[in-house]
């Protein structure tokens, strides 16, 4: 599964939520999505760079992971029950958040926020096919 890099940053980085919500936040944040990868670099807060193939020693400090059909639910436009949220997803569903946990807990907001934006930017893609 892929995600419109560019549509992304775009979207992440004139989002005034995600500006509140990830003000002065540093962090490199891999998105396992099935077979597929990407980091975003996220440095004072904005998405600085998206390394779309990134090779096994790319550094992060948080991952997100899911097999294909976890993120398709995820990302639906209307997402089924426990997969509104990654914490229900992973709670209930496989999927895995690993890494810097207080970074995590401390920027949660911001984290929700990148996968509400990553769902529309996804259902914008699905209406353009």
């Amino acid at each position: 599964m892929r995600i419109a890099a560019d549509k992304l940053t775009t979207a992440v980085n004139d989002d005034p939520e995600f500006r509140l919500c990830g003000r002065l936040w540093d962090a490199r944040i891999r998105y396992r999505m099935g077979d597929d990868a990407f980091i975003l670099d996220i440095r004072r807060g904005e998405i600085a760079d998206v390394v779309e193939t990134p090779g096994i020693f790319d550094d992060f400090e948080i991952e997100i992971a899911a097999g294909d059909d976890v993120w398709e639910k995820i990302l639906a436009p209307v997402p089924p029950p426990f997969h509104h949220d990654l914490f229900p997803a992973q709670l209930h569903h496989g999927l895995r958040i690993t890494g810097d946990l207080e970074s995590v807990f401390a920027y949660y907001g911001a984290l929700r926020r990148i996968t509400e934006l990553m769902r529309s930017v996804h259902n914008d893609a699905a209406v353009a096919a």
